[in-house]
Formats: structure tokens, C-alpha cells, sequence
């Protein structure tokens, strides 16, 4: 395909003064039968902009997302409609756009196309602009346009430095696309395909002005692109994912409107998706023991209220919260109303946010995407909001857990099978058991991830 691409280039090249015939007769032709009109952030920017609408609406109401097969990445193209897989923005006639004046520049520029080259070693400074005429297949041959004049018509310029950058940007986010998929499990890898379409495509104000916003984006995909060179091996799965996370980034000093509904929406249809670590565990077998009723230790409540569920054939297992009925609501939930409040699981407590490491000791947050209609009421900062639910000792014990997971992870899957049974009773003991609830907890689970790791390493040396 690349090969047939640039012999394409190479064959019908146009030089900025160059000529070529082409006459659009209005048929329409080139608006039918097609799934292939790609739109990139200047032409979601500004066709946003003319509907009165932000990038996220136009994106659900007229576009289409799907990770490119070869790119790896997130990819916005116009949704065709009707028989014809028409253009959505092609007038009930099938003559006239409907966008004219910002429709997506693929559109604009027809029949010429482009491509961005790269220099033969790959730098991003030597990327140049090879523009070639596309056999339309339609219209006629009764005008004579250069290829200057044609761009100017839609305020295209030759060198144009968005699509310059945008390609560049492109080709580095596709990289690391490509490396991560090999290595995160698919829950993870949706949320990174989240954060680039957010900045790629989503990240803007219509009524400011586009090129700062684009450049601060760009800046933004290129620092995410640049991290995957220092991330650590992730466990991989070998299995379907868990837990499947839509969410976008926010800022720490974004402001957001949300108010718990007491719907229980958030509380049902949440089956694998609410894991119970040992510090909720831990947390939740405190608040039983101070009322005074059974269970009053980590074990059993594991074991009533959450269930194992294997990450990695090796032997690496999580806990999530059981459910119940056929809405698959939470255990806890009691018309509407969580009857553990004050020890409900972090990933409840911090909801609608989450924080992720980002492998410097500090935190990335997302905002969850998955009850949007919960964003109502008054307005609240994710950084108040954290503080409050996040504390700073569930900040140390998942850096804690991100620091040993991957080793952890590694030791289980060289021990052999014939040991795997003392493995898996270690890995019980010290990651969900030997706890003393009268004891504070932070100490304890970095003590009992030293005693894992040393005894895992021994059975690992058989």
C-alpha cells in the first residue's frame, strides 16, 4: 500500500505552478459511496465551529472513531448515511455541501491530493509536502487550474504548517501505538486511545483561536509519545480484559460539574469492574469490625464479598466486587444508597475520577465518561475532589503496587508448575492476609511485598 502510494505520488506530481484539467459539474459523485473522508483537528475545529457545536458533538452526531489498522491510532472519518453511504453534509438533492466554506480539506483540495514526506532518516525537520492529481472520475476536463491557484481558493497554503506538524505527530504517535499494543492489555490500551483523541481531536474551544490550541496539543501528543520509551513491562493479560475504562485527561486544577444523582447508575452493571485491593479490603474489614459484626478479617471478606479473577496465566489474580441480580449491581447497594460509605473502594470513593502513575512517582487523572448525565449541578476541582478521596496514603500504596507488579508478575511466571501451588499461597498471604487491623496498613503492605518477593524468588531459583 505505502509502495503503491508513492509510486501514485511519483507518476502525477504537481509543482506549484503546474497545471492540470478539472471541472466540477456538481454531480456529487464524489460524496457517494464513500467511508474513506478522513477529518483531522483544523477540520473538526472549524466545522464545529459553523454548526455551533463543540469537537465531541460533532464527532457523536456526524463521525465515526476506529483505530486505524496499520496506524494504530484513533481515526475520525465523516459517518456515510443512507443507501448510498452518503456524505452527512450532502444536500438532500445530492449536488450542494452544506459545509462549503469549511468543509474537510480532503474535500476542498479534490481531485489533488498530498502526502507528507520524510526525510530518509526519519527526522522531523526534513518532512516536505508532495502534492499529486487523484483521477476524480467525475466532473470534466473544460478548466485549466494550476495547482497555486486551486489551493488558494480554500486558503491553502503550499507549505502548510498544520499539516505538516499533524503528519509529523502522526507517524510518532503510530510508533508508539504500535510498541504499547504489544505490551498493555486492552482495558489500558483504550485509555491511552482515549488520551490521544482527546488531544488529537477533542482538546479545543471553538471560540478561541485554533493555531495556539493546535500547537499545545501537538506539544501535549508529542510528550505522550516520547514517554513510551520509559515505561515499564506491563502484565500481559493473556486473557479478556477486566475492566474497560471511557474516560478523558483533566487537568488538576480543572473545574467540572457533578452532583451525585443517588441514582445508583454508577452501582450497577459493574460486574469485573470494581477491584478490591488489600487496602479496601483491609479498609472494609476496619468498618465491620467497628460495628461489631462478622466478618472482621480480610479473608472472609474476600471471600463474601468480591471474587478472584485471573489477569495472567501465570497465576496473577485481582479481586473485584461480587454483584448481584440482573443488573449486576453492586453487593453493597440498598435502594440507591451504598450501605459502606464511609469504606466503600477507592475506585468508588474518587468517582468520577481516577488517577493512573505515570511512572514518576506522581499521577495523571482521568475523568470516567460512562454516566455522563451525572455532570450536572455544582461545580467541583478534580484537585479538591482528590485530595479528599485520594489520600495521600492510597497515593503511596498504588506507586507501592506499580513498583512490584511487574516483578512480581515476571517471578510467577518462572517458577515451575510443580511449585506453583506455594506460590499462589505466598501470593494470598502477603498481598491479602497478614494484615493486623489494629496496625497501620502503609507499613504493612511494603513489608509484606518484600517477604512476596523474597519468597517468590527463592521458589523462582528453584
Amino acid at each position: 500500500m505505502k509502495d503503491k502510494l508513492i509510486e501514485t505520488i511519483e507518476n502525477n506530481k504537481l509543482r506549484p505552478d503546474d497545471t492540470f484539467r478539472f471541472h466540477c459539474t456538481q454531480c456529487g459523485q464524489c460524496c457517494i459511496n464513500r467511508e474513506d473522508i478522513l477529518l483531522n483537528a483544523k477540520d473538526i475545529f472549524y466545522i464545529a465551529r459553523k454548526l455551533g457545536i463543540t469537537p465531541e458533538e460533532l464527532i457523536e452526531k456526524y463521525g465515526e472513531v476506529y483505530i486505524g489498522h496499520s496506524s494504530h491510532i484513533p481515526v475520525v472519518r465523516l459517518k456515510p448515511v443512507g443507501k448510498d453511504r452518503r456524505c452527512p453534509f450532502l444536500d438532500s438533492a445530492g449536488e450542494k455541501c452544506l459545509i462549503h466554506e469549511v468543509k474537510p480539506v480532503v474535500c476542498a483540495m479534490f481531485p489533488i491530493g498530498r502526502a507528507a514526506i520524510r526525510d530518509a532518516d526519519g527526522s522531523g525537520d526534513g518532512t516536505k509536502i508532495e502534492y499529486f492529481f487523484a483521477d476524480p472520475k467525475c466532473g470534466d476536463g473544460n478548466e485549466i487550474h494550476t495547482l497555486r491557484d486551486w489551493l488558494d481558493n480554500f486558503g491553502i497554503p503550499l507549505e502548510d504548517e498544520v499539516f505538516r506538524v499533524w503528519q509529523q505527530v502522526i507517524v510518532d504517535l503510530s510508533l508508539a501505538c504500535t510498541k504499547l499494543g504489544k505490551i498493555l492489555d486492552e482495558n489500558k490500551m483504550n485509555l491511552f486511545w482515549n488520551t490521544v483523541l482527546y488531544f488529537m481531536c477533542l482538546n479545543y474551544n471553538t471560540e478561541g483561536d485554533f493555531f495556539s490550541q493546535f500547537q499545545s496539543n501537538m506539544d501535549s501528543l508529542r510528550e505522550l509519545s516520547g514517554m513510551t520509551s520509559a515505561l515499564p513491562e506491563m502484565v500481559d493479560t493473556g486473557e479478556q480484559p477486566v475492566i474497560k475504562i471511557k474516560a478523558k485527561p483533566v487537568q488538576w486544577n480543572e473545574r467540572i460539574a457533578f452532583e451525585c444523582q443517588k441514582c445508583g447508575a454508577c452501582c450497577r452493571h459493574i460486574k469485573k469492574s470494581v477491584p478490591v485491593d488489600s487496602s479496601d479490603a483491609f479498609r472494609l474489614a476496619q468498618f465491620f469490625q467497628r460495628k461489631e459484626t462478622e466478618p472482621v478479617n480480610m479473608e472472609e471478606i474476600l471471600c463474601r464479598y468480591a471474587d478472584p479473577v485471573l489477569l495472567d496465566k501465570c497465576g496473577y489474580f485481582i479481586y473485584v466486587l461480587k454483584t448481584t441480580g440482573p443488573e449486576d449491581a453492586c453487593i453493597f447497594l440498598r435502594e440507591n444508597m451504598c450501605t459502606i460509605q464511609e469504606a466503600k473502594p477507592l475506585t468508588c470513593r474518587a468517582y468520577p475520577f481516577f488517577a493512573e502513575p505515570n511512572g514518576s512517582g506522581s499521577f495523571n487523572y482521568y475523568l470516567s465518561m460512562e454516566q455522563t448525565h451525572h455532570f450536572s449541578g455544582r461545580k467541583i476541582k478534580a484537585r479538591d475532589w482528590m485530595k479528599r478521596n485520594f489520600s495521600i496514603e492510597d497515593r503511596a500504596f498504588v506507586n507501592e503496587n506499580v513498583a512490584v507488579t511487574s516483578e512480581i508478575s515476571k517471578l510467577l511466571r518462572r517458577i515451575p508448575d510443580s511449585r506453583k501451588n506455594e506460590a499462589m499461597f505466598f501470593f494470598m498471604k502477603f498481598r491479602y492476609s497478614e494484615y493486623d487491623l489494629d496496625q497501620p496498613f502503609l507499613e504493612q503492605a511494603k513489608h509484606n511485598n518484600e517477604l512476596l518477593l523474597a519468597h517468590l524468588r527463592e521458589l523462582a531459583q528453584g
